[in-house]
């Protein structure tokens, strides 16, 4: 089995001695809302944090999306995110809109839940593959052309990388996504890697972040900074 450390440059031939931030811009702040939809009954943007609840009165029956109507395809993202104990939540990408219903996402999602039980996987719930973990916590997994996974190496062990995660603080989500691989990382820590190779795979799509369905919850993001790569 291969152990792949260190930071993601060995994927793209990134350097992180220069500005971490360069090229990268901020896509949603007081003045940069136009492309973002999501219910005000559930979704508030307040003091530069954008901020998910589901109250009491009003449990959610099935999972609400604040999205980004613009299409992305290479890209690499930034985000802060704060998570309640019992919360579940997650920042989908490369997403396409159900058929039964268009304002519900369905698409590769950064997983997030305020137990860290999945926090930093990739899952999954296209129409066409099904809803299934696709690299877990520690994992660098191959996806074939035929959809057949296989585990080719590590980052790290699962119960390890959780200690990375802060429960009841701010935590920092880093997203780099170009061509079959994606990168994962949480907190400057790589979390998971993906290279999915399925012929069927989709490219591009949507990108947004997800209330879970099920009972009170609160999740706040807060810096969304997003770079285009090439591909």
């Amino acid at each position: 089995m291969v152990f792949i450390l260190g930071s993601y440059s060995f994927a793209f031939g990134q350097s992180s001695k220069s500005d971490p931030d360069q090229g990268f811009r901020r896509i949603l702040t007081e003045e940069k809302r136009e492309n973002w939809e999501g219910n005000p009954e559930y979704w508030q943007f307040e003091d530069g944090i954008l901020i998910g609840e589901v109250p009491e009165a009003s449990p959610l029956r099935g999972n609400i999306f604040y999205r980004w109507e613009k299409e992305v395809t290479n890209f690499e993202l930034k985000v802060e995110y704060r998570i309640s104990s019992k919360g579940n939540s997650g920042i989908y990408y490369r997403s396409t809109a159900s058929k039964e219903n268009e304002n519900v996402l369905l698409g590769y999602q950064a997983d997030i839940d305020g137990a860290n039980t999945y926090s930093g996987i990739v899952y999954e719930n296209y129409e066409d593959r099904g809803h299934q973990i696709l690299a877990n916590r520690g994992q660098v997994i191959q996806v074939s052309e035929q959809d057949v996974p296989a585990e080719i190496g590590s980052v790290g062990q699962s119960e390890a990388l959780a200690k990375k995660i802060n429960s009841d603080g701010w935590n920092s989500y880093h997203l780099i996504v170009r061509g079959d691989t994606i990168i994962q990382m949480l907190n400057g820590q790589v979390m998971c890697i993906l290279i999915d190779r399925y012929t069927n795979r989709v490219k591009k799509g949507m990108l947004g972040v997800q209330l879970h369905q099920g009972p009170p919850m609160k999740v706040e993001y807060r810096n969304f900074k997003f770079k285009k790569l090439p591909g």
